[in-house]
C-alpha cells in the first residue's frame, strides 16, 4: 500500500483480495473507501469476516469496506466509481513442492500470463487518470535460476507507464527467498 503513494482519501482496489490482507492493511492506515474483489465465494466470506472482526476490535477505524464475489475479468462491469489504486497479489499459480517439468511450468506460465492481460486490461477500465497499480508477479526458480514472466512490455502496450521501484533491469523488487520455488516480483505502474 505504501509503494502506491496515494493519499488516505484515495480509492483503493485489491482486485484478487483473498483472506483481506490488504484491504485490513489499508483500514489500519486510515483509508476511507477499499474495495475488494476476488473470484472464490470462500475468499470473498473470509475477507468479509476478517473485515469485520477488524473493525469490532479497533472501532476508531471509520471505513467503508466493500468486499464481493468478482471474476477480474468482469471487474470494470462491478464497480460503480473510479479506482485511484489497485493493490493486489494475484493467483500466483499452483502451490508447489517441487519444481515443475517444462511442459508443466510453460502451461502455467501461460495461463498466469492471459490472466495478467485480463486483469490489467480490466484496470485500465476502472482506475481514474494517473491511477496507480501495485501487483504481484511470480518468479519461478528454476534449477538455481529466476524465470520472470515476460510480461512487463505488453503491460504497457496496454496503456501503463512502469514506475521503478528499484535500479534493477526491471525496475521491480523481488522477495524471498533460495529455498522458494515461488518468489514474488513488486511492480509498479501508472496509466
Amino acid at each position: 500500500i505504501n509503494l502506491a503513494q496515494v493519499p488516505q482519501d484515495s480509492l483503493l482496489l485489491d482486485a484478487f483480495c483473498g483472506s483481506g490482507t490488504v484491504l485490513q492493511e489499508a483500514a489500519i492506515l486510515g483509508y476511507k473507501q477499499i474495495y475488494g474483489r476476488d473470484v472464490s465465494e470462500k475468499a470473498v466470506a473470509d475477507s468479509q469476516e476478517n473485515a469485520k472482526w477488524l473493525l469490532s476490535e479497533i472501532p476508531e477505524i471509520q471505513t467503508d469496506i466493500d468486499i464481493k464475489i468478482c471474476d477480474v475479468k468482469n471487474l470494470s462491469q462491478n464497480l460503480k466509481n473510479k479506482i485511484d489504486a489497485i493493490i493486489s497479489e494475484p493467483y500466483l499459480g499452483p502451490t508447489l513442492h517441487k519444481e515443475l517439468e517444462h511442459h508443466e511450468f510453460e502451461k502455467v506460465k501461460q495461463e498466469l500470463e492471459k490472466l495478467y492481460l485480463s486483469a490489467f486490461t480490466e484496470f485500465k477500465k476502472v482506475l481514474n487518470q494517473n491511477g496507480v497499480v501495485v501487483f504481484i508477479l511470480p518468479v519461478f526458480q528454476r534449477r538455481r535460476d529466476k524465470v520472470y514472466l515476460d510480461i512487463l512490455p505488453r503491460i504497457e502496450k496496454l496503456g501503463f507507464k512502469k514506475i521503478a521501484l528499484d535500479s534493477n533491469s526491471r525496475g521491480s523488487i523481488t522477495v524471498g527467498n533460495k529455498y522458494d520455488f515461488v518468489l514474488r516480483e513488486i511492480v509498479k505502474f501508472k496509466v
